[in-house]
């Protein structure tokens, strides 16, 4: 038996800083999105737990299989259900690797979604999300991949159900930003929780939400990586842009449209005028 689940790249329509924690860690307040592309995770029978990695990205895995946030939602996963049986996973990096997509996030939760289905398992979502935290602080929102708000850490999250469309063209500068290193470079007051909405039921409304937000991390990303700025401008002159932001610590940032033609016309003239940098097209996730 095998078992194919798609792991959607994670957007950070806006992201906020309210306050730090004494060990260090910052409390976040961001609304998040995913789009209708990202990375693919396929489960098939082993006697072990074992990982193959390919695609576009497979070569950017910087610390290798090993500490493969898969390969240890796998084991977190196991030992909490007491499973026995293993699985090998193959992995397809569609998702850049450091971009601010959430890559290795959104790959971690796919692999406790699929897991769960793959070994037959019942396991509660209160325990998912105790699991997802443990693995890092975007993967409780990856659970789910629906817009929300992600706040605290990244386990307070409240679903704001998107009804709309939007369509939306990525853009990474193929170099990575470290989120450490960008969240260190940050100085800039604590901000107020930002208005929560409990359903963005267009594009427009989802516009006016992000209005009275913005990036914190955009300013010392750019500092450190000036092509961000240049992604920036270059989303902002395309025609029918109606936001162009950085997505989470960096270096992807995106501009939003209303739109599939005008998305795909600004992603065809950004790669040809920019052809090393990553550019994508695609449309946020939304129900209804």
């Amino acid at each position: 038996m095998t078992l194919r689940v798609v792991a959607p790249a994670k957007v950070n329509l806006s992201l906020q800083i309210t306050g730090k924690r004494a060990d260090g860690y910052h409390l976040l307040d961001s609304l998040v999105a995913f789009a209708a592309f990202g990375d693919e995770l396929e489960f098939s029978e082993s006697s072990d737990l074992s990982l193959t990695v390919k695609g576009e990205f497979a070569h950017e895995l910087a610390h290798g299989k090993a500490t493969n946030l898969v390969l240890k939602a796998a084991e977190a996963l196991k030992e909490s259900a007491s499973v026995n049986n293993g699985v090998h996973i193959t992995l397809t990096k569609a998702i850049p690797v450091g971009a601010g997509l959430g890559g290795g996030s959104a790959d971690a939760a796919a692999a406790l979604r699929g897991l769960c289905c793959f070994w037959g398992i019942e396991v509660s979502g209160n325990v998912l999300s105790e699991i997802a935290l443990q693995l890092g602080s975007d993967v409780p929102v990856c659970l789910h991949s629906h817009m929300a708000y992600m706040r605290g850490i990244g386990e307070k999250i409240t679903p704001a159900p998107f009804n709309g469309k939007a369509w939306i063209v990525l853009v990474n500068p193929k170099k990575p930003l470290l989120t450490k290193t960008v969240f260190g470079k940050y100085s800039g007051a604590f901000t107020t929780e930002s208005r929560t909405l409990e359903r963005i039921s267009s594009f427009d409304i989802l516009l006016k939400a992000m209005a009275s937000t913005h990036n914190v991390l955009e300013k010392p990303a750019i500092v450190l990586l000036p092509a961000v700025q240049a992604i920036l401008d270059a989303l902002k002159a395309t025609k029918d842009c109606r936001i162009a932001r950085m997505s989470g610590s960096g270096a992807t940032c995106f501009g939003l449209y209303a739109s599939e033609e005008a998305a795909q016309a600004a992603s065809n003239s950004i790669q040809a005028r920019q052809p090393d940098w990553w550019t994508m097209a695609s449309h946020l996730l939304y129900e209804g």
